[in-house]
């Protein structure tokens, strides 16, 4: 039986992927690491959203099977940066840009650099059909980015959003941990598809266990 730890997303809600580290980290060395290294080892800025690089090349480092499932093109962004992510984002790309997701670039593509150097990206969608057969082992772990609203049913815009996900719950129920918007909620039961889609379009980070 999986017993995962919930942990807090900060105040003004940036800390989302960083509280779900804390939850992996948790399940696989328990009682080993401290928030502030986990704000360190992920390239956390405090009042500014993450990005996944960096965090899936730390927990490579400490001893993971892990892989990040993305369709977004990580290559062209290593490469072209914000003239790649303006289209790609379209109309979400100036409100991103002001709200200051793309601030720590240069940094973040260094972790990028690294990322592929040691084949941690995998491009393409990880289905919910494989998520689900994958998290059946005791020893697997996800990490997926969706919108906060979404796992209440609001298919709304907003900004993204990590929780850890555990399990197949019941059939179409993940059972996930989240850091909530900030209110964490433990063991909380989402449905797997929003409007047709799955609630994890973006990125998803699976970990299967230690090497």
């Amino acid at each position: 039986m999986k017993i995962v730890k919930c942990f807090p997303n900060s105040s003004d809600n940036t800390f989302c992927l960083q509280a779900s580290v804390l939850s992996v980290l948790d399940y696989y060395f328990p009682n080993k690491f401290l928030e502030g290294e986990v704000i360190k080892s992920t390239d956390y800025h405090p009042k500014f959203f993450s990005w996944c690089p960096r965090t899936v090349v730390w927990l490579d480092q400490l001893g993971l099977y892990v892989k990040l499932y993305s369709i977004g093109d990580y290559e062209r962004i290593e490469t072209e940066g914000l003239k790649y992510l303006k289209e790609l984002k379209e109309q979400y790309f100036e409100l991103e840009k002001k709200r200051g997701d793309y601030k720590y670039l240069p940094e973040i593509k260094v972790a990028i650099s690294e990322m592929r150097n040691k084949n941690l990206w995998v491009k393409e969608s990880l289905s919910v059909e494989k998520l689900r057969d994958e998290l059946k082992g005791e020893q697997t772990l996800a990490i997926g980015k969706t919108v906060w609203e979404w796992l209440g049913g609001r298919y709304i815009e907003g900004p993204t959003h990590f929780v850890t996900v555990v399990k197949e719950y019941s059939p179409m129920v993940w059972l996930v941990q989240d850091p909530g918007g900030p209110t964490h909620i433990p063991n909380r039961k989402v449905n797997q598809y929003i409007n047709n889609e799955t609630i994890f379009p973006g990125d998803i980070i699976l970990i299967k266990g230690k090497k």
